[in-house]
């Protein structure tokens, strides 16, 4: 078993997985599993580790390009039907696999060279979470973002709560607990991304970014981004902060249900179908989330709540009603929040044993 966890801590060797090219000043760096819409698996983790570091030791790569094969998107974060299957009930191997992830979200934060992540088509989950540390965040006209944890008796993590923390009043709550999609301009305004370019535009951006002469990386970029529209929870914001500013998650539901519009309805009824379990614990890492100092401390908080959800039977449930057997009528337990005990949402923050905490930490 020891060797199972390793596995899957440092993935298996599948060269592929992640592909490695330099283009003039560029190394581009591709998740290239597109059949899975590039799911965040160990080897694409092992392949991009190593991927980061190798652009680190070339000097004359002055900058990475982080992107996605196939036409279908980024990055569809965690596979956690595959994970559910590797681990087979295995708490262990299934933290390894986070770590495995945050360590990856942090090369990419802190590394020494400048990157520019090209946001295409779809990204889920984790993949968010991994493309939001980069410097640089270019979101395609077409780019759709969804958190779907909750739907499937989880919590967003690999960053996303230090992100949507941080959010403009109760936007990043409402991503957070609803999964719900966010444009391109949604995305800026939450703290996704950073511009906009038209998506017949991103293979010339490309190009550019790895001209030697093409100028300096904020000059091409700046020549490349669109002014966006207003998104729809920027339009929205009065509803957004006024429902999600509630102190609590009954009150936030009862704030919805009096407000009127499709909009409240819509993310009542999101909200309706998720765990309860999986709603009340995500609210929670986002408030505790507003405090951390850096990524790291933030990602070190979302360890232990990952972790037990991650091994509570609405993990198991989630994916089986949406992945699996697709009925989408997940039996949650508990079943609604009212069931949902304070000391139960303290008990999955606790501390862990020692020697299981997460324990990343900032360079000084």
């Amino acid at each position: 078993m020891t060797a199972q966890i390793e596995q899957a801590r440092r993935g298996t060797c599948d060269p592929g997985a992640v592909t490695y090219r330099r283009e003039g000043r560029a190394a581009f760096v591709t998740l290239n599993r597109p059949a899975s819409l590039n799911a965040l698996g160990n080897a694409v983790l092992t392949g991009l580790r190593e991927a980061l570091a190798r652009a680190g030791r070339e000097d004359d790569a002055a900058l990475i390009v982080l992107e996605g094969a196939g036409e279908h998107g980024f990055s569809a974060g965690h596979d956690f039907a595959g994970l559910q299957r590797a681990a087979a009930g295995n708490g262990d191997i299934l933290r390894a696999h986070r770590r495995a992830t945050w360590e990856v979200v942090q090369q990419i934060a802190r590394h020494p060279k400048p990157i520019v992540v090209l946001l295409r088509g779809m990204v889920l989950g984790a993949g968010a979470g991994l493309a939001a540390a980069a410097t640089h965040r270019v979101a395609a006209s077409d780019l759709r973002i969804a958190l779907p944890e909750t739907s499937l008796g989880q919590m967003p993590d690999a960053g996303l709560t230090f992100r949507l923390a941080r959010a403009p009043g109760g936007s990043g709550l409402l991503v957070a607990l609803t999964g719900w999609p966010l444009s391109a301009a949604d995305a800026m305004h939450v703290g996704l991304a950073d511009g906009i370019v038209d998506v017949a535009r991103m293979d010339e951006l490309a190009a550019r970014l790895a001209n030697p002469f093409a100028g300096p990386l904020e000059q091409v970029l700046s020549a490349f981004v669109a002014l966006p529209e207003p998104g729809e929870l920027s339009r929205q914001r009065a509803l957004v902060d006024r429902a999600f500013g509630q102190a609590s998650l009954p009150g936030i539901l009862a704030e919805l249900d009096r407000l009127e519009g499709a909009l409240a309805r819509q993310l009542l009824a999101a909200l309706r179908k998720r765990s309860p379990l999986a709603l009340a614990v995500t609210h929670a890492a986002i408030r505790r989330a507003r405090s951390a100092r850096t990524l790291e401390d933030a990602m070190n908080l979302e360890y232990m709540p990952v972790c037990r959800l991650a091994e509570a039977p609405d993990a198991a449930e989630g994916v089986r009603a949406l992945l699996i057997d697709r009925d989408d009528l997940p039996r949650w337990s508990p079943a609604s929040l009212a069931e949902v005990d304070a000391s139960t949402v303290e008990s999955i923050f606790a501390p862990m044993l020692p020697g299981e905490a997460m324990r990343l930490g900032a360079p000084a």
